[in-house]
């Protein structure tokens, strides 16, 4: 049940194979208009794949996973009573389910420059395909409602369609619904997701240093611009000895501190050294990074 983007391989030893299955994803038919929870109301459902934390999340930003979670209202534009209080007796059955019968892929298609061009969709066609056509659904959302605004193409006698128009968007996910126009039932593909490369967002902080006295002690003030103005930005400095250092975790400075202006002090110095200094910021909202700022130089 687990989906596919989830599913690693790793090497363990034979004493510390894991022994419990993954009880995480849960399967749960939802309105297939608006992905809400079904109400009596609602015209078709469809089976979603939904992450269900053992402990839930909290704090202000979301992780990334959270999209994947169930959702938690009922479906209000088909209104009805919520499935699960409404009492059982004919009128108040469930809706039918749009069932998951064939197999959907997907490929992303760059330029030279990395950015996304097109997503070529390819499905096994069904073994009964007289009179059938197939709608084409992409969103945001993971479980990919089947709303007209997400639905993005029609195609028959075919079993492929690529997505040429690509509006922003770090991801899309895409489901395509096989419709039979002869007894008029409804197949569904699975759901897949296409990461998109990410377009640089927050510019590049142009880093400057310059060496100074206090109280006769040497220190090093380290100043920056602003990689966007409409998000509070944390910041986060790496110094080492080595020229052209790769910044990571272990040459990070100021670990303790919540760097949250454009100048820092490094008092941390000693005379007759030479440091390396490079900083990035983070987006406090979004947890998205700027790219390193420029390698500047400093001898004591």
């Amino acid at each position: 049940m687990t989906p596919e983007k989830y599913l690693v391989q790793e090497k363990f030893n034979s004493k510390y194979l894991p022994t419990a299955v993954s009880n995480v994803w849960v399967e749960l038919p939802v309105c297939a208009e608006t992905g809400k929870l079904l109400t009596n109301k609602c015209p078709h459902s469809i089976t979603g794949i939904f992450l269900k934390r053992p402990t839930p999340w909290t704090g202000r930003i979301a992780p990334e996973d959270a999209i994947e979670e169930a959702p938690k209202e009922f479906c209000t534009l088909h209104s009805g009573a919520p499935i699960e209080i409404i009492e059982e007796k004919p009128g108040n059955e469930p809706p039918p389910v749009i069932k998951t019968s064939f197999k959907l892929k997907g490929e992303l298609q760059t330029s030279n420059q990395g950015q996304a061009k097109a997503i070529l969709l390819q499905w096994e066609p069904l073994d009964d395909h007289t009179n059938v056509y197939y709608q084409i659904y992409r969103s945001t959302e993971a479980n990919v409602p089947l709303t007209s605004q997400n639905r993005i193409a029609e195609v028959s006698n075919t079993n492929s369609w690529q997505d040429n128009n690509l509006p922003q968007a770090n991801r899309y996910y895409y489901r395509v619904i096989a419709c039979s126009s002869e007894n008029n039932t409804k197949t569904s593909s699975n759901v897949i997701t296409i990461n998109l490369p990410q377009v640089e967002k927050l510019s590049t902080p142009y880093l400057t240093a310059e060496a100074q006295l206090i109280n006769h002690l040497p220190c090093i003030k380290l100043s920056w611009t602003i990689p966007t103005t409409s998000d509070p930005i944390i910041y986060h400095l790496f110094r080492s000895k080595t020229p052209n250092f790769e910044a990571n975790f272990t040459n990070q400075i100021a670990l303790n501190e919540t760097i949250v202006e454009t100048s820092w002090l490094d008092t941390n110095v000693e005379k007759n050294s030479t440091y390396y200094y490079r900083v990035r910021g983070t987006n406090i909202l979004t947890n998205e990074s700027s790219p390193l700022s420029n390698q500047v130089k400093v001898s004591l």
